[in-house]
């Protein structure tokens, strides 16, 4: 199946503040209604187990979506490690998980945010070669 990159309703400057924050509330009760959350986790403590880290540093966090969900089941499995969120456009949350306040692009990370490399929601924003750089930079 060929592969078409188009754009994204929510990224467009022109949707109404209303409809995209409906829809990120929407997506956000849909995480709870799956599996994922504590399969994430699964992996990413084993992860963590295997390299010693104890941060993780999300990348293209957008309003925070699941990780709030997945720090609890990383909890239930006894671990605890400490999260920033990042975003190209860093938004303002409510979430006691820490935000980095400078706009991070993916195929960038700077050098100071050190930890296991996250993106749960946001791979599909990248065409191909942009999606290897975000690889590489990892």
């Amino acid at each position: 199946m060929r592969r078409y990159h188009l754009f994204e309703f929510l990224d467009q400057s022109w949707l109404p503040e209303q409809l995209r924050a409906a829809a990120t509330r929407y997506l956000n009760a849909a995480y709870r209604t799956t599996p994922f959350p504590a399969l994430w986790a699964a992996v990413i403590a084993r992860v963590l187990g295997e390299c010693g880290a104890d941060r993780i540093v999300d990348i293209g966090s957008g309003s925070g979506g699941p990780m709030k969900l997945v720090l609890a089941e990383l909890a239930r499995l006894g671990r605890r490690p400490r999260v920033t969120l990042t975003d190209l456009y860093p938004v303002s949350t409510d979430s006691t998980i820490e935000y980095w306040p400078e706009s991070v692009r993916a195929t960038c990370v700077p050098a100071r945010l050190q930890g296991l490399r996250t993106l749960f929601l946001c791979f599909h924003h990248f065409a191909p070669a942009e999606a290897r750089a975000v690889l590489k930079d990892a």
